[in-house]
């Protein structure tokens, strides 16, 4: 049985982006179920820091005075996307950020930015309380501006660098009556699950890796059989083939699957795209391994988030994997047909769904083989010889993000 192996190479990347080649070899391949579980992983499931806001949960932002054009909920969704560069396994709650602006010139307007936010530290020894308290955080000793804008940073646009835009004053225009914006609050830790306000990233996406030598040789082959010869109607045919199908002609494995990728990430996080992409693979693996503990748990009597129960087809069951999504259920479903289902494997089928979009949880269905001897042994065994093929099945796909992640810190 061909054994997996992978090789990343990076590309030549727009500021920002970190853009590399993820390959797979032609005898083991590289399912694309793999790659989009770290594409989501970044996505939704990487630790950061932001505000919350929301009107059904405790806010981290108390607003003292507000009489600009913007509702108390707009100001406080803005500030929530603001991307905050902070270490969240640092994070203690130990900063305040505090805006306290007005407009009392004649200007007709003032702009409010990022750089009219002081970020203030915790008083030495004082341990922050659930709520947020002014009197906890040393209100006379803001950090610098360089730590400010490493936490607060700016964004470039034509070679020069601005600090975010978080509304504007009016003048009123009336004497002794001004528009003033007053608030404060300390962030949490959560992931994007939650709220895209904890993204940590802007771009993490992928595509097939495409096959020009495939694609050359396709497109000639079709202006052969058109007749077109000459040179330049041939390169504007060619061309115009590469439009509408160039996409198609992609590298493959031995089982004509995609096997090499071109993936992308930006982050918008204290750590880098590269640190990023590995933590995603170590998610997968902890994840993998919990779900491996649990299924030995679900024999030995432990606790386990795993419930198995027969459905009303004969030896086909249910697998009910709660706290989990999409992102683990396509990687199992894909991972055990591809590698898993032979003429006398335990297993005949597999399939998975996940039934409401608003539960975390997956229904993994599966099906024992007749040809396999487990087939017509009892419930008992059935069930102690599932949780033994699992366990090989997440071994394996651990050794897979364990490859991918080597490679990552060789490489990226």
């Amino acid at each position: 049985m061909p054994s997996f192996s992978v090789n990343i190479s990076t590309l030549e990347s727009k500021k920002g982006a970190l853009e590399f080649t993820l390959d797979g070899n032609d005898e083991y391949g590289l399912d694309k179920s793999i790659v989009n579980s770290l594409r989501r992983t970044l996505m939704s499931e990487i630790p950061a820091i932001a505000f919350r806001f929301d009107e059904e949960q405790k806010k981290d932002i108390v607003i003292q005075t507000n009489n600009t054009s913007l509702h108390n909920e707009f100001i406080m969704q803005r500030l929530a996307m603001i991307p905050l560069y902070l270490d969240p396994k640092k994070y203690e709650s130990q900063y305040l950020f505090y805006l306290n602006v007005k407009h009392d010139s004649s200007e007709p307007f003032k702009f409010v930015t990022t750089d009219d936010i002081q970020i203030l530290p915790l008083k030495k020894g004082v341990k922050p309380s659930d709520s947020v308290e002014l009197d906890e955080y040393d209100m006379n000793k803001p950090l610098s501006k360089q730590e400010h804008d490493e936490i607060l940073r700016k964004f470039e646009f034509r070679g020069s660098q601005y600090p975010i835009l978080l509304t504007e004053l009016k003048s009123t225009n009336v004497e002794g009556q001004f528009q003033e914006l007053v608030l404060y609050g300390v962030p949490s830790v959560s992931d994007g699950r939650e709220h895209a306000a904890w993204k940590a990233v802007s771009d993490a996406t992928y595509v097939f890796l495409e096959n020009e030598e495939l694609f050359i040789k396709v497109a000639n082959d079709k202006a052969n059989q058109k007749g077109i010869v000459e040179d330049k109607p041939r390169e504007e045919f060619i061309e115009s083939l590469r439009i509408s199908e160039g996409e198609r002609y992609y590298f493959r494995d031995a089982n004509n699957e995609a096997n090499r990728y071109k993936f992308t990430i930006t982050s918008q996080h204290k750590y880098t795209s590269s640190e990023l992409f590995q933590l995603a693979n170590e998610i997968m693996i902890e994840k993998l391994d919990t779900l491996k503990d649990h299924f030995i748990n679900l024999v030995k009597g432990g606790t386990t988030s795993i419930i198995f129960e027969p459905t009303d087809v004969e030896n086909y069951y249910l697998l009910k994997l709660c706290g989990q999504n999409d992102t683990l259920g396509n990687v199992l479903q894909s991972h055990l047909v591809n590698h898993y289902t032979e003429e006398d494997s335990i297993l005949g089928f597999c399939g998975y769904k996940k039934s409401h979009p608003l539960e975390e949880y997956v229904n993994l269905y599966i099906g024992f083989n007749p040809k396999n001897e487990v087939f017509k042994q009892s419930e008992e065994f059935k069930l102690n010889a599932l949780v033994k093929f699992m366990d090989d099945v997440l071994e394996d796909l651990m050794g897979i993000y364990r490859e991918i992640l080597t490679e990552a810190r060789k490489t990226l």
